[in-house]
């Protein structure tokens, strides 16, 4: 479940990380409530989920996706990667620094 969707301009530091969580968990008053948080597999994400001490596990299919852009990143015969000769402009302009496969779309409005 998707409580709230801020941005945060401090740095992504694991410690701001926890800071930001904790800070949100209290304003909808749920500290004591969370059993499970479902994160990605960044480095300070990982390590503000150990110094928060919080159950997590990484999301599969955010692993899956980028197996699968990464795959279709993968150069060809003939020079060009399939990604840029075969995937319509609108899949490639993804936000936060990740482009936006039509497998991601997929498995976005399918869950």
């Amino acid at each position: 479940m998707v409580l709230e969707c801020l941005p945060f301009a401090q740095s992504h530091s694991a410690d701001n990380l926890v800071s930001g969580l904790r800070s949100a968990f209290d304003d909808f008053e749920i500290a004591h409530s969370v059993h499970l948080i479902v994160r990605d597999n960044a480095a300070n994400i990982v390590k503000a989920m150990r110094v928060g001490g919080w159950n997590n596990v990484g999301c599969f299919l955010h692993g899956l996706h980028l197996v699968a852009v990464n795959s279709l990143k993968s150069k060809t015969s003939m020079g060009a990667t399939w990604w840029e000769t075969r995937v319509p402009p609108l899949f490639q302009m993804g936000g936060h620094n990740m482009p936006c496969s039509p497998h991601f779309f997929l498995f976005r409005f399918c869950i």
